[in-house]
């Protein structure tokens, strides 16, 4: 029986910094590659045959990194991008609270009816995702795949794998 891995990108310094991060990424921080570096040591004893993420730089340098360590190429799939956050896109947590307060809250206490202003939804985003991975799947029927993706994208294919709605994401993350 085939596995799919899901791997979440390295962290950022907009990751630390508590920064929403667009959809194209910034570079993995010296400490994420480090310990994508140790990651991909660990899933290289594994028999996985195809590496998959998105274009986005994190998601990408950590494809990467652990792809080049069992010789294989990785494979860029725009679908599996990070949820797109509209206009909270580059902004600290703590500003998007202040800004935006109220949709905030509601993002929050009710994710399955509320999105970014300007942004995408989460059901939108697990759908392009999910189609994505069935592809993935598909493609590579019968052999184990490794798909990197940063947090929230990894929280809504785990809601999908585990038949959870997306209000359940923020036990997920």
């Amino acid at each position: 029986m085939a596995i799919l891995y899901v791997l979440q990108s390295g962290r950022t310094d907009w990751d630390d910094a508590k920064r929403f991060e667009s959809a194209a990424g910034v570079p993995l921080s010296e400490a994420g590659a480090a310990v994508v570096h140790e990651l991909a040591e660990v899933l290289a004893a594994k028999p996985i045959k195809a590496v998959y993420s998105s274009p986005s730089e994190s998601d990408s340098q950590t494809a990467g990194i652990v792809a080049q360590r069992m010789n294989l190429k990785p494979a860029g799939r725009p679908e599996l991008r990070e949820l797109d956050y509209g206009l909270w896109q580059g902004l600290l947590v703590g500003e998007v609270k202040h800004r935006y307060g109220k949709v905030y809250r509601m993002w929050r206490e009710s994710p399955d009816v509320t999105c970014p202003p300007g942004g995408e939804t989460f059901h939108d985003a697990q759908d392009r995702c999910w189609g994505a991975v069935r592809k993935v799947i598909k493609r590579h029927r019968g052999h184990d795949v490794l798909i990197v993706l940063q947090p929230l994208a990894a929280a809504l294919l785990n809601c999908k794998l585990l038949g959870e709605g997306v209000e359940r994401i923020w036990e997920n993350v």
